[in-house]
C-alpha cells in the first residue's frame, strides 16, 4: 500500500509531467510556425525577384503582436542596410 505521502508525490510528478509536456509541445508548434513564415517569406520574396542568398543580409522572426500571438519576418536587403522590412501573413490567411 501507498501512503499519502508517496501518493502525492507521485500526483505531484504527474502534474509537472504533464505540464512541461504541453510546454513543450506549445515551443514545437511556435517552431515549426515561424520556420513555415519564414519559409513563406522568402518564397514571396523570390517571386518578387530576389535572391535570397546574394540580396539578403539578415532575416529573423519577430513577435509583433501585442496583445495577440503574431509573428513577422524581418527583412534587411544587402543595398539597404538601415532599412528593415517586415512581412508577414494577410489577415485570416497564409498569404504574405
Amino acid at each position: 500500500m501507498w501512503s499519502h505521502y508517496d501518493q502525492t508525490n507521485v500526483i505531484i510528478l504527474i502534474v509537472l509531467s504533464v505540464l512541461v509536456l504541453l510546454i513543450g509541445i506549445r515551443l514545437l508548434v511556435v517552431h515549426i510556425e515561424e520556420g513555415k513564415l519564414k519559409e513563406d517569406t522568402i518564397s514571396y520574396l523570390e517571386e518578387k525577384g530576389y535572391d535570397p542568398n546574394a540580396d539578403i543580409k539578415e532575416i529573423a522572426v519577430v513577435d509583433i503582436g501585442e496583445d495577440e500571438e503574431m509573428n513577422a519576418v524581418v527583412v534587411t536587403f544587402i543595398d539597404e542596410p538601415t532599412v528593415d522590412y517586415f512581412y508577414t501573413y494577410e489577415k485570416d490567411t497564409t498569404h504574405i
